[in-house]
């Protein structure tokens, strides 16, 4: 594909993905795979009947991203409050 064409590609894919949201309801998080779906079928089209090239995903998400700073903080919570149980059993308060 040449340059102007990639484009004309992206915002059709764009485009598609939108029409695909939309559909569905608006889900919240599946952006990705709605953006991979439009992507598969724009290059279809585009390629006539050849498969599309395997495209790996995004390494992680904001709320994958999310999730894995949370756990470390959650730990820590505990090991506070276990502090301040303690002492407070200590102290007779």
């Amino acid at each position: 594909m040449g340059g102007k064409t990639k484009q004309d590609a992206t915002v059709q894919i764009r485009d598609r993905a939108y029409a695909l949201w939309e559909r569905e309801g608006y889900p919240v998080g599946r952006d990705v795979e709605f953006w991979l779906t439009a992507e598969a079928q724009i290059t279809k089209e585009i390629n006539g009947s050849k498969p599309a090239t395997a495209r790996r995903a995004p390494r992680a998400t904001a709320k994958a991203t999310t999730t894995a700073k949370k756990a470390p903080t959650s730990q820590a919570k505990t090991r506070k409050s276990t502090k301040k149980a303690a002492r407070t059993k200590r102290n007779g308060k």
